[in-house]
């Protein structure tokens, strides 16, 4: 589903606990939300590190799946709905 992404079957997502701490925590590549996308996405804006093979690959897939944001319940449903579309 993903391709030649290099990702893992898991991926690390920040969430927030009952305190408002900044936690991670990991979920598969096809469970992976919008919401995490973009959280994922803005973490790595926060600090000014190397730009990795990771990050253009997460940000190839947003570029890929920003028209299906709306259709789409999950990052992998609208990875497959660009593969199907040819994008």
């Amino acid at each position: 589903m993903f391709g030649h992404y290099r990702f893992g079957k898991r991926i690390a997502v920040p969430y927030r606990d009952e305190k408002e701490k900044l936690r991670w925590d990991k979920k598969r590549r096809a469970e992976l939300s919008f919401a995490d996308l973009d959280e994922n996405r803005a973490r790595w804006n926060d600090r000014p590190t190397r730009e990795s093979q990771e990050r253009r690959d997460f940000d190839d897939i947003a570029k890929r799946i920003e028209p299906y944001r709306n259709s789409a319940q999950s990052v992998g449903e609208a990875v497959l709905m660009a593969e199907r579309d040819g994008r």
